[in-house]
């Protein structure tokens, strides 16, 4: 069941995850004409790690699925320690900051101001309260659609691709949703990969065939798209309204490409039993969670810049990040056992 390559890649993604979200501490700005190329390859990992969300999926639960204890099991690894991490950050900011809720929700279907707890509780069910927590509600609604993905695996090759096909290509232009503050679109942005992920696994003999001795040529093209993105003035992910038109979303392209680049990598590389990178792979979504928190606290202690130099203090940054997830996930699994997963998610 376990798969050394797909460790390997969630390891790498979930660094970059992080790397993504430090720019703003590090002063770094994305959109400079000096930083946009390598920001715009940096930014944008959360798809790779959603095309391994689907690619386990298929691996892993489909072998015997039972939707009941498949729910069960993301209630208590996802749902659990995302409404306990809520609940300790929402109190926070809303107390410090009277206008924490109205500007965090701006852009969201929901009643801003009508009474404190309404405000909290959009919070939390939008994922707005910290950067990243938007991915939990959005993975807890393509979770419940595993009916339909369980279906989906078993229809013939020639229908997967085509729904994969043209999923995409809705994707492509439907962008993700501003602000990250609605689910819904960002299922319909982050389903083909999801899907992509999947047919991966069921494919992998023919997945492998495709991409193997092509790694360099899909590397190259990745950072062409990511190259004409950058000509184009389109800095980090593309957002927007659903029903709006803003032409096609290069990340989108150019994350595929490097998906499909990393897994043929990844499927080369020697089984190192390099034990830090087994450690991220595992406590990758307790990463996740609990980077931000970790983000905030480095910069109050006056961490982020330690050179002035932004991208060593992004690399910095993104390290200790990590380093100090990853050992608060063991600790948590050291001293509650299992019983870790419903505070930490590992």
């Amino acid at each position: 069941m376990y798969l050394r390559s797909i460790a390997d890649f969630r390891a790498l993604a979930i660094l970059f995850v992080v790397a993504g979200h430090t720019y703003q501490e590090v002063g770094l700005d994305p959109a400079a004409p000096q930083n946009a190329f390598l920001a715009n390859f940096v930014t944008g990992w959360t798809t790779p790690f959603v095309f391994i969300s689907g690619y386990m999926f298929h691996h892993v639960f489909l072998r015997r699925f039972d939707y009941g204890r498949f729910l069960r099991s993301k209630v208590q690894n996802v749902l659990v320690p995302y409404t306990l991490l809520a609940a300790a950050v929402i109190p926070y900011f809303v107390s410090r900051n009277a206008h924490f809720a109205e500007e965090a929700l701006a852009g969201a279907l929901w009643p801003v101001g009508f009474h404190p707890f309404t405000d909290a509780l959009g919070l939390y069910v939008y994922g707005t309260f910290l950067v990243a927590q938007w991915f939990v509600p959005f993975i807890l609604l393509l979770f419940l659609m595993a009916p339909l993905h369980a279906r989906f695996a078993n229809v013939s090759g020639r229908v997967q691709f085509t729904i994969v096909g043209v999923l995409m290509l809705v994707a492509l232009f439907a962008h993700r949703p501003l602000d990250n503050d609605n689910p819904v679109h960002a299922v319909i942005y982050f389903t083909p990969i999801y899907l992509l992920g999947m047919v991966a696994s069921r494919y992998r003999p023919h997945f492998l065939a495709l991409v193997r001795g092509r790694e360099t040529l899909f590397i190259v093209l990745a950072l062409t798209a990511t190259g004409v993105q950058t000509l184009a003035g389109q800095s980090g992910n593309a957002h927007k309204a659903l029903f709006t038109f803003a032409g096609p979303d290069l990340m989108l392209i150019s994350k595929v490409l490097m998906t499909l680049a990393i897994l043929g990598v990844m499927e080369r590389l020697p089984d190192h039993g390099w034990r830090p990178a087994h450690w991220v792979a595992e406590t990758s979504f307790a990463t996740f969670m609990l980077h931000p928190v970790a983000i905030i606290y480095l910069h109050k202690f006056g961490l982020t810049q330690p050179t002035g130099m932004p991208w060593i203090d992004l690399i910095w940054v993104t390290g200790v990040t990590v380093a100090c997830c990853t050992t608060i996930a063991l600790m948590a699994r050291t001293t509650l056992g299992s019983r870790s997963r419903l505070v930490v998610g590992y």
